[in-house]
């Protein structure tokens, strides 16, 4: 399973498995049978980790993290690529979804954001391959047979402000 292309903003510090609460929850359960009693029986290919994680971040940081949440994840709906920390300095990368999110000031500089992160799939050593762009464009419009080719596999938006040479 590859990991989404969506991560946290850059220059926020990983989520450090140390220190954390990391819960696995069983890959079995109790399932009823038609006849006879009931046992524990397999219903899910993989086991789901469960971590509370939380950050102390700037009020500047603070901001594009929840910038991030609404708008990058949909309040919290997609999926993302987060990087734990785990023992020495190595870190593994896994696709995350937010249980629950919150974020609080501390004081006039300082937040906090803490919640539980839904770790699924298997840990991969490398980041996803994808990368978010973004591009800024400046051009007279003197020649409209111009036209702007882009790869199938990617997507953009342009804004244009129109304005008249001609008085």
């Amino acid at each position: 399973m590859s990991l989404p292309n969506i991560r946290v903003p850059p220059g926020t510090p990983r989520f450090e498995a140390a220190g954390h609460g990391i819960e696995s929850d069983s890959a079995y359960a109790q399932v009823e049978y038609t006849t006879g009693h009931s046992r524990a029986r397999r219903v899910t290919t993989e086991a789901q980790h469960v971590v509370s994680v939380s950050w102390f971040l700037s009020a500047a940081r603070l901001a594009a993290i929840e910038e991030w949440y609404e708008t990058s994840l949909l309040a919290g709906e997609r999926q993302f690529a987060a990087e734990v920390k785990t023992e020495g300095d190595a870190t593994e990368w896994w696709t995350a979804r937010w249980i629950s999110f919150q974020t609080e000031m501390k004081t006039k500089n300082r937040g906090r954001v803490s919640g539980s992160l839904l770790l699924t799939g298997t840990p991969e050593a490398e980041p996803p391959n994808g990368v978010d762009l973004s591009m800024t464009v400046g051009s007279a419009l003197v020649d409209t047979r111009s036209t702007l080719a882009l790869a199938t596999d990617m997507s953009m938006s342009v804004g244009a402000a129109l304005i008249s040479v001609y008085s």
